[in-house]
């Protein structure tokens, strides 16, 4: 009997190394001692024990470990109680009071728990991943968007993985992910089996039932009696069962619904995922040595000739391109003659970044074999060092470009993708000039390329988009540039892009001052609708705080230019410019607003 329990017993829950292997019997032990199998046979009930779920589910996985290509980070038993605390945090802060300050507290309370949970030392936060967690809480208490959820889950993942002391590559680093959520439920089955295992229910079941029943049993008896003899305790014991009655009705709406039940299991695989990390094997971002200088064959000197001939054409080609940006944007600084801003710039800007991303990837095709070790590499290196040059100098005229089309036409949520998007092309094309200068390998190309694409998403997740555009747009029309009042008009601002908005009521033109008044009215009665809506603290964001008060500042202001009656209903239609009939009465100002910005191409008409 004891043999048994001992050899059960010494079963491991979490090693990710010592566990039952495939293939090995569980009563092992048993077996190799001597006379253990007639032993087993005079105790039938030790021997057809179950093995307990935990543990078969560990071994089902130690048996799918090999196949995966991954190595299991073994969490302690408090790691069940810190998947616990996730559950309830998520409950609380985004399932129950979804919004920018309940992301924004998840965050580092899932943070300490997984820190506690995993059982690292405190200055592991201090990582990459630890950084972006704060920024993104930050960001999120401010205002939350509607991707807020999807990017939390990725870096509190990153940031799991980096507390364990692995410091994935980006794309070990997805893929592990990935793996991880895949697994999950196995993990999340095992902090279940773990947090039962605490209560010690065979201690229940010794407890002799007389113990309890007969005391409680006597004391209800001679109650009854002292309530039917006392009037006074007869009024106090239906005040009593009144009160338990009305709390068994409040507790009824507490209940868990369906609903709760499955965020509950997504929170619980969520914990799973960020507590209990997968590791890709050989996915070392160190292990990058230089590929050694060979001697090139006699089938790579017609390779390195036609390399030579492209580099050199493609850098005349790209000359000839510079001069004519260089005439139009730097020494006449003016349009071609039949062009709009929107062909040239925006159209330029587009194409230029293609032509970026294309450099890249024709410098990664000559520089992909034996033409890295050629003797006469050092001429390729200084070609594409030259043509490397060129593309930067083509990036700067690209962000030109696009900062012309935002000084006609205003800033936008998609031009600030577009500038983040030429800096990712500009950084992908100097890690490709450091490949071929450094004889990196490829797999060093990719993993730094997938590295700043993710950072610079996460700047552009980060990043107060609508907050920018509103200072930039507002700061373009006081200065007399009429065309960023259709991006402040027709583009959905959210609440930390109408606080900008306010010095335009002091506009020199009275149909900017109306149209942005009537915007404000507007948008401060949602404001306060939601507010008053709001049925938790958590629900709310600092940028609609900070909007609501400023807007509330300047309220008289705002009724003043904007009354509300219908013979001014044109005020806040005007920022449409649609060409229903009848959508809204004519105005002479809104025709003049029109005919101003008329090199833009308006909803329902034809571009130009």
């Amino acid at each position: 009997m004891d043999t048994d329990r001992n050899d059960t017993a010494s079963a491991p829950e979490h090693s990710g190394d010592s566990g039952p292997q495939p293939g090995v019997s569980q009563t092992s032990g048993m077996s190799a001692a001597p006379g253990a199998q007639t032993a087993s046979r005079a105790n039938p009930d030790t021997s057809s024990r179950a093995t307990p779920v935990g543990e078969s589910l560990w071994t089902t996985w130690k048996s799918m470990a090999p196949g995966t290509g991954a190595l299991w980070y073994p969490v302690p038993p408090r790691g069940a109680f810190a998947a616990l605390g996730l559950v309830i945090a998520g409950d609380l802060l985004i399932y129950r009071g979804s919004g920018g300050f309940g992301y924004g507290l998840f965050v580092p309370i899932a943070c300490l728990l997984m820190l506690w949970g995993i059982g690292a030392a405190p200055g592991r936060l201090l990582c990459l991943p630890g950084l972006m967690a704060a920024l993104f809480a930050v960001r999120t208490a401010w205002q939350a968007e509607w991707y807020s959820a999807t990017a939390g889950f990725f870096i509190l993942s990153a940031l799991g993985m980096r507390l364990w002391g692995y410091a994935p590559s980006a794309p070990g680093g997805i893929i592990a992910c990935f793996m991880s959520m895949l697994a999950s439920p196995i993990r999340a089955a095992e902090f279940g089996w773990t947090l039962l295992g605490t209560v010690r229910l065979e201690r229940l079941a010794r407890i002799n039932a007389l113990q309890i029943v007969v005391p409680v049993g006597a004391g209800a008896l001679f109650f009854l009696v002292f309530r039917a003899a006392n009037p006074v305790l007869a009024a106090w014991t239906a005040d009593g069962w009144a009160w338990v009655s009305n709390a068994f009705s409040r507790i009824e709406n507490w209940l868990p619904t369906g609903t709760d039940l499955v965020f509950w299991c997504f929170m619980a695989l969520c914990a799973a995922t960020w507590l209990c990390p997968l590791r890709v094997v050989g996915d070392d971002p160190e292990a990058d040595a230089h590929k050694p200088r060979t001697a090139a064959g006699p089938a790579t000197e017609g390779g390195w000739a036609m390399a030579r001939n492209t580099l050199m054409v493609l850098i005349a080609l790209f000359a000839a391109y510079l001069m004519i940006d260089i005439r139009y944007l730097w020494i006449e600084r003016c349009l071609p003659a039949g062009f709009s801003y929107s062909q040239y710039a925006i159209d330029g800007t587009i194409w230029l970044t293609m032509a970026l991303a294309l450099t890249s990837l024709t410098l990664g095709i000559i520089f992909a074999g034996q033409l890295c070790f050629h003797p006469r590499a050092q001429y390729l290196r200084a070609f594409s060092t030259i043509w490397v040059a060129q593309n930067l100098l083509i990036a700067v005229f690209a962000y030109q470009r696009l900062a012309m089309y935002v000084t006609f036409n205003g800033l936008t949520y998609w031009r600030i993708v577009g500038a983040f998007g030429i800096a990712t092309v500009i950084m992908g094309l100097v890690f490709v000039w450091l490949k071929i200068n450094r004889y990196h390998s490829l797999y060093w190309l990719v993993r730094r390329q997938m590295a700043a694409f993710l950072i610079m998403l996460f700047a552009l997740v980060v990043f107060p988009s609508d907050l920018v555009s509103g200072m930039v747009n507002t700061r373009l029309i006081l200065k007399g540039e009429m065309g960023p009042a259709y991006q402040v008009a027709c583009q959905p601002v959210s609440a930390e892009g109408l606080v900008p908005l306010v010095p335009l009521l002091d506009a020199d033109d009275p149909v900017i001052r109306a149209g942005v008044a009537s915007l404000l009215r507007l948008r401060l009665a949602d404001l306060r609708a939601a507010a008053e809506r709001r049925p938790r603290w958590t629900c709310g964001e600092w940028a609609h705080v900070w909007a609501l008060a400023t807007l509330t500042a300047s309220e008289a202001r705002i009724r003043d230019l904007s009354p509300g009656t219908e013979d001014r209903a044109w005020r806040v239609e005007w920022f449409r410019f649609d060409d229903d009939a009848g959508a809204r009465p004519a105005s002479p100002e809104l025709d003049e607003l029109k005919r101003a910005t008329a090199a833009y191409s308006w909803p329902g008409r034809p571009a130009e």
